[in-house]
């Protein structure tokens, strides 16, 4: 038999009150969140969403502060281009007049030693590729010509995007080692930025090679006027 319900002021504030009582008793349901969604491996997600999830780890990643230390000098050029390539993976073109005058040098002076070896090993094939290069003349040069202005522009169009490209690797590799922010900082500051070092000693070389190339035209010359 069910008890008789009370009316009394008691009875009425004791039934209002215990609705709230078990509300705030229950615990609240966890934030379901796209990092979660990616960490637990929910094969059931939609690509698109553990794709947004990916690019929301990477962003919490790779912050505007560690970027400027791993870009170092102008920033603010390269701010830009950093952005559109958070939001959306990939290169993108914006033109560099430093790189595109600069080139093999500029690449040495942003430190981006794989890049430049390979714009070398791109240059010369080429070169060695193009048509009527090999009989030399005016063909020759025209087409050398034409493949230094189109790597050039290449290289003045997306130098940018590699710069980035490279920063947010250093950063992303250097904060997975989980040190104390100031040896952060200190270790991307040293593995970005730039170096004057490397572009003088490359352009000391080149002289170098070019005057023992003269030196044994030269010598040649007087070998063979000798002994005539």
């Amino acid at each position: 038999m069910k008890p008789a319900p009370t009316f009394g002021r008691r009875g009425r504030t004791e039934q209002i009150s215990a609705a709230p009582r078990a509300a705030a008793a229950a615990p609240a349901a966890p934030a379901i969140t796209m990092a979660s969604l990616l960490a637990a491996g929910d094969n059931d997600a939609p690509d698109a969403l553990r794709a947004a999830a990916a690019l929301d780890s990477r962003v919490a990643l790779v912050g505007e502060a560690e970027m400027m230390l791993a870009i170092g000098p102008r920033w603010p050029a390269y701010r830009l281009t950093w952005i559109a390539m958070r939001d959306a993976p990939g290169l993108r073109p914006d033109f560099s007049f430093a790189a595109f005058f600069g080139q093999g040098l500029w690449l040495l002076y942003r430190k981006n030693y794989a890049a430049f070896f390979a714009f070398g090993a791109v240059s010369l094939a080429a070169s060695y590729a193009m048509p009527g290069q090999r009989g030399g003349g005016v063909a020759g040069l025209a087409g050398e010509l034409l493949i230094m202005v189109a790597l050039a522009l290449l290289l003045g169009l997306f130098g940018k995007s590699l710069v980035v490209l490279r920063a947010m690797r250093i950063v992303e590799r250097v904060k997975a080692q989980n040190l104390s922010p100031g040896e952060t900082a200190g270790l991307i500051a040293r593995r970005g930025g730039v170096s004057w070092v490397a572009p003088i000693v490359a352009t000391l070389v080149v002289f170098l090679l070019i005057f023992a190339l003269l030196g044994g035209a030269l010598l040649l010359l007087g070998l063979g006027g000798a002994i005539r």
